[in-house]
């Protein structure tokens, strides 16, 4: 009978002082700025250097010299077979043409192609003010493997294969302002997936006709898929990429108290944001408007008193509020004072513990790109 009065009493105080955050699920739109600051008047090119690209040729030239070879040979057998008489063919036989042995010796790329694929967000492609060149240093296969899984269920061929790219940007003087290796690590690929209970000799044949082609399709996609990786690689280092963020700014409700004034707050922000692009002053006037009514807010706090009317939920919101304001205005010093407030004084896990340790990755993140970089971004 006492557990049970004890557990009402508990939820009638819940209905009376039940004042918690409220929470806000926002978009910020912004240019993100760089980490390597480049003149925005420059101009630049796209190279695309496919370095094995000599040795592919030649490997694609003896090819053909050697197809070409069995050609004419065919050919000259050809002749003499139609001018022999029925007894001569019927002895020797019809000539059948020989193909020269495949195998894959890699694609020679158009890098034509591969250029128009890059573009830098926040500057125009023109005269070489800067040249990001791209070298792809050769796909090459490593392995193909005929795999038994470890359920013995299936059957497949694995590709094991590598596809280094060096990417190097370069002012006109050829001074190297960034550069950045990637994909040295071994890669891996799965053909012809097949049943365990289908026999092995169908794969083995259909691996036989067509693993040329297979091969050649997926450089081709992987190619296509690192350059895809790299270009965006490249804004988010020397670029101004437009970006959207989604974050969580904490209101506050409960029964007993009002919280209009806070309410109001999360108003201005939203109509900050909307602004934004368009009317920097008036952003930064509504971000100070609502900064001012969660600091007043907060000299009100009891974070020892569940029952006030700013506890500790209510002022974690509002802390991590004031961090994510101050971080979006660049005053990176007082957004970290705000978020150590809330991370001293969070309450256990949930949204207020995960949206705290955001902001704290977040600051660290904006602070890295303005670091050195004090011109604002022009929208």
């Amino acid at each position: 009978m006492k557990i049970k009065l004890l557990i009402l009493l508990s939820f009638c105080c819940y209905i009376c002082y039940g004042q918690k955050h409220k929470t806000n699920e926002l978009i910020y739109e912004h240019i993100q700025k760089p980490i390597v600051k480049l003149d925005r008047s420059w101009e630049y090119s796209i190279k695309v250097n496919q370095s094995n690209r000599d040795e592919l040729l030649e490997k694609q030239k003896a090819f053909e010299e050697t197809q070409k070879y069995y050609d004419e040979i065919f050919k000259k057998e050809m002749e003499s077979y139609n001018n022999s008489k029925a007894a001569g063919k019927l002895l020797t036989g019809k000539p059948e043409r020989k193909i020269a042995k495949a195998y894959f010796f890699g694609s020679i790329t158009d890098t034509d192609l591969l250029e128009n694929t890059i573009s830098i967000e926040g500057f125009n492609k023109g005269e070489e003010e800067f040249v990001v060149e791209i070298v792809l240093e050769g796909f090459s296969i490593i392995s193909n493997v005929k795999v038994l899984d470890e359920k013995k269920s299936k059957r497949f061929y694995k590709t094991t294969f590598v596809n280094p790219i060096m990417v190097n940007v370069k002012d006109k003087s050829n001074n190297t302002l960034w550069n950045k290796s990637y994909f040295s690590e071994n890669g891996e690929h799965v053909f012809l997936e097949r049943s365990s209970d289908e026999p092995s000799y169908e794969m083995e044949k259909e691996w036989k006709e067509n693993k040329i082609s297979l091969l050649k399709g997926l450089e081709d996609r992987i190619i296509k898929e690192h350059i895809n990786t790299i270009n965006e690689d490249i804004n988010d280092n020397i670029g101004y990429p437009n970006k959207t963020l989604e974050l969580t700014f904490f209101g506050a409700k409960g029964k007993k108290f009002d919280y209009s004034e806070i309410e109001n707050s999360i108003t201005k922000i939203k109509k900050a944001f909307l602004v934004l692009k368009s009317d920097n002053e008036m952003a930064n006037k509504l971000f100070d408007e609502s900064k001012e009514i969660w600091l007043k807010e907060l000299s009100k706090k009891d974070i020892e008193n569940k029952k006030v009317r700013i506890n500790k939920k209510i002022a974690t919101g509002l802390y991590i509020n004031l961090g994510y304001v101050n971080m979006i205005q660049n005053e990176f010093k007082k957004a970290k004072e705000y978020s150590l407030e809330a991370e001293l004084i969070r309450p256990g896990m949930g949204v207020l513990t995960g949206e705290s340790m955001k902001l704290k990755k977040q600051i660290d993140f904006f602070e890295k790109r303005s670091t050195g970089n004090s011109d604002e971004v022009k929208y």
